[in-house]
């Protein structure tokens, strides 16, 4: 079994590979697709992008005194702050590769 790793464009549906490959017209091969470091780049900075996503909705939400406006408060903090320390670890991540 040979294998042969190739860089591709994904373009108007097909794969569209960056070099010639010695194929045979009709030959069936298995793809494997893994994404190259740049795309997993991008997808990472859009979570650091998250950071004080429920920033605005906070004070409005701690101010009521029913307990539903509360959890939800309560709920919001707590995944702004996973939120925080993800993008942290990734911005730190990213600023280190």
């Amino acid at each position: 079994m040979n294998v042969l790793t190739v860089e591709a464009i994904y373009q108007d549906g097909v794969l569209k590979p960056t070099i010639d490959i010695p194929l045979r017209e009709n030959e069936r091969i298995k793809l494997r697709i893994e994404r190259s470091p740049d795309n997993i780049r991008e997808e990472a900075r859009n979570i650091v992008n998250l950071r004080g996503v429920w920033e605005g909705y906070l004070t409005a939400a701690d101010r009521k005194e029913d307990w539903v406006p509360d959890t939800v408060a309560a709920i919001r903090r707590e995944s702004g702050r996973k939120v925080e320390r993800l993008a942290q670890e990734i911005d730190e991540a990213l600023h280190n590769a």
